[in-house]
């Protein structure tokens, strides 16, 4: 006389799920890592390397306190790292969305597109690339390692269950 189990292997929603909590993990972690690239100075898209300096009359207006940004006067503005921060409101515009089965990212500041794609007064020597928007292009490397150690520790919490 033997003994029967059955058992119910609902692997399909177990993937799922874990599928779903690596996409909001990566969305908390990119989100972290592109404001912290920006704050050092660096571009977070693969080979930009440091954001271009400012120029010696932005420099000076930055000493002098007469930096604008939307109409209020910034002070404290950093003048080296460049890091993009004048108020926050650009970096704080900063969403991150799992849609399916994929992560939207996209700055909802309209500041950004001068940043990322046109350059500041449609200066094209100034654009400081802030995501990787155009075909080919990817995050820099430290933000693929940091994603693929988040992804290594997620799977093995995941499959210790």
């Amino acid at each position: 006389m033997g003994v029967r189990v059955k058992i119910r292997l609902d692997l399909q929603k177990r993937i799922r799920m874990l599928q779903r909590s690596i996409l909001r993990g990566s969305c908390d972690v990119l989100k972290f890592e592109i404001i912290d690239n920006i704050l050092s100075g660096i571009s977070p898209v693969k080979g930009q390397k440091r954001f271009a300096k400012y120029t010696p009359r932005y420099k000076s207006a930055i000493r002098k306190g007469k930096v604008r940004s939307r109409g209020e006067r910034v002070r404290g503005k950093s003048i080296s790292p460049v890091n993009l921060k004048a108020t926050g409101t650009l970096l704080n515009s900063l969403t991150c969305k799992v849609q399916g089965d994929r992560i939207k990212i996209a700055f909802t500041d309209f500041v950004a597109e001068f940043h990322n794609v046109t350059g500041p007064a449609g200066r094209k020597d100034k654009i400081r690339r802030m995501l990787p928007t155009k075909k080919g292009e990817e995050f820099n490397i430290s933000i693929q390692i940091t994603l693929s150690k988040m992804l290594d520790r997620l799977v093995k919490r995941t499959t210790k269950r």
